[in-house]
């Protein structure tokens, strides 16, 4: 073992005081890459953990995911298809537009919500194609599409394509 008191650098690289220095500073652990060029940590698996090792907070897989992790649960996943979240995603904004969903051109595409339950897809909202139409889709076969305001409902579209406003 090689120990070092507290404040003591192991320094590497012929930078003055170390391209690179790994040290404790009596509060905390610290690696600094002081020198140019770039720091990297390479690994097949690559894993950030409490001290314990007994809880991830970071996994990443050669050529695969990335997941980040609270309190050793994923909620955030890399994806060979984009991004997947476990729970709820806040989005805060200073401005008046919190959510701004594009295709990657720009164009009208399938831009929509889904929601779901253990027995599948049960409504979806959004543009569904080129159509640039806003469609509200209840997907039950039996289910109907009501429209509220002020928490009272002002229109209905029955499953059978009635309307009825004013009625509920």
């Amino acid at each position: 073992d090689i120990i070092f008191a507290d404040n003591d650098k192991a320094t590497f690289g012929d930078a003055v005081g170390g391209d690179l220095q790994i040290y404790h500073d009596t509060n905390n652990s610290i690696i600094k890459d002081a020198g140019s060029g770039h720091l990297k940590l390479l690994g097949t698996e690559f894993y950030v953990q409490n001290s314990a090792a007994t809880k991830n907070a970071i996994r990443a897989l050669d050529g695969g995911s990335v997941t980040l992790y609270h309190d050793n649960a994923p909620k955030i996943a890399t994806t060979a298809t984009g991004v997947d979240v476990t729970g709820t995603l806040n989005i805060n904004s200073a401005t008046d537009e919190i959510l701004r969903l594009e295709t990657s051109d720009n164009q009208a595409g399938n831009i929509y919500q889904s929601i779901r339950d253990a027995s599948g897809e049960l409504a979806r909202i959004g543009m569904f194609d080129s159509s640039r139409i806003l469609r509200l889709n209840n997907m039950q076969s039996d289910g109907d599409v009501a429209v509220f305001t002020n928490n009272t409902e002002r229109m209905r579209i029955d499953s059978s394509g009635n309307v009825g406003i004013g009625i509920s």
